[in-house]
């Protein structure tokens, strides 16, 4: 009696997810109490049959199928900032390539002979204008390979020759040396600060370098 016990025990909790079918329309029912077909009425087949259960769950599913979505979601977004970068470098590039170049002669032709004072005193009527200047350089930096930033004296007097009225320029060609006397012709900036050696700060009038001449050279 013993023996047989288990044997129904262990039939008894196999059965929970026994399926039984009816043998006159084939419809199938989980309740392991039932004996007839909900359907057609019929009597329900002794024989049963396991569910099926490998059916991956839902939660599974549903994971995984987010876990697929961010990917292409951060892929599609990686995507667009890639080509907002590519755009923004051939908008620059085409912006360049557009800019007008000037020649010699149409730099020197538009050039415009502007008081230092009326620099220094309405720069915004200015901006972009070119403007022509003799110096004396008075002081080079490099700043790498051929660009330089070069502070020029525009004021000549009878007795010190070039020594006021001083420019900012930010040059690109070959190098100057300090004493030479040069022609520029440049875009005005505006109005350049920065502090001197004693500790004062200085403000004067910045040009982007166009064309550079020397008139005399240093000896």
């Amino acid at each position: 009696m013993f023996i047989v016990s288990n044997v129904n025990l262990s039939l008894s909790s196999g059965e929970k997810n026994m399926t039984k079918h009816c043998p006159m329309c084939g419809n199938t029912t989980v309740d392991e109490n039932a004996r007839f077909c909900a359907k057609c009425g019929g009597e329900l087949s002794q024989i049963s049959v396991p569910q099926t259960q490998t059916a991956e769950p839902t939660g599974n599913k549903l994971k995984e199928a987010g876990k697929w979505i961010a990917i292409c979601c951060g892929g599609a977004i990686f995507c667009v900032i890639i080509a907002a970068f590519v755009y923004g470098m051939v908008g620059s590039t085409s912006s360049i390539s557009k800019a007008p170049i000037l020649s010699i002669e149409e730099i020197k032709s538009q050039s415009q002979n502007i008081p230092y004072n009326s620099l220094m005193r309405n720069p915004d009527n200015y901006k972009n204008a070119i403007v022509k200047f003799r110096g004396k350089v008075v002081q080079i930096q490099q700043i790498y390979g051929d660009k330089y930033m070069l502070r020029i004296s525009t004021k000549q007097q009878e007795y010190l020759g070039y020594f006021d009225d001083t420019i900012y320029v930010n040059y690109n060609g070959n190098r100057l040396v300090e004493g030479d006397i040069v022609d520029v012709w440049g875009n005005f900036v505006g109005l350049k600060s920065y502090t001197a050696v004693l500790g004062n700060e200085i403000t004067i009038p910045e040009f982007n370098a166009l064309n550079v001449e020397i008139v005399k050279a240093k000896t």
